[in-house]
């Protein structure tokens, strides 16, 4: 069995504009096909963001089953935030990939518009297992 520690460098992508993150170390920890991860990601800098919010440079790839089996990975949490969070944040990881998809839980859409939330020293935590 596979067993293996390490870090990982984040970047956070919006659907349209900028944002960099100022300290984007991850830590993860491998055994088998389960990799959990973790990390505290702050807010540099942004330009514009509107859309979509995403986590990439996740340490592995995920799994790819036969069907739709996005994983999810456990907690997300946004602090001092550009506006008032009113709904849980979580976070999916989509088959074949080292993106992590930050969404509201519970919205009538897709929730997939937390980039217009972030602003200079958002604080980004997340923590969690996915399948590789």
């Amino acid at each position: 069995m596979t067993y293996e520690e390490g870090t990982w460098t984040a970047a956070l992508a919006a659907a349209s504009g900028t944002i960099t993150i100022s300290d984007a170390t991850g830590y993860y920890t491998r055994i088998g096909n389960q990799v959990f991860v973790k990390g505290r990601f702050t807010v540099g800098g942004i330009s514009s963001p509107s859309g979509a919010l995403s986590l990439t440079g996740l340490p592995f790839t995920s799994a790819n089953p036969a069907g739709d089996a996005a994983n999810t990975i456990g907690a997300v949490y946004l602090e001092n935030s550009a506006n008032a969070l009113t709904s849980d944040i979580v976070g999916l990881v989509p088959d074949n990939s080292t993106g992590l998809y930050i969404r509201r839980s519970g919205a009538t859409d897709s929730g997939d518009d937390l980039a217009d939330d972030v602003d200079t020293g958002t604080v980004i935590l997340v923590s969690g297992n996915y399948w590789a």
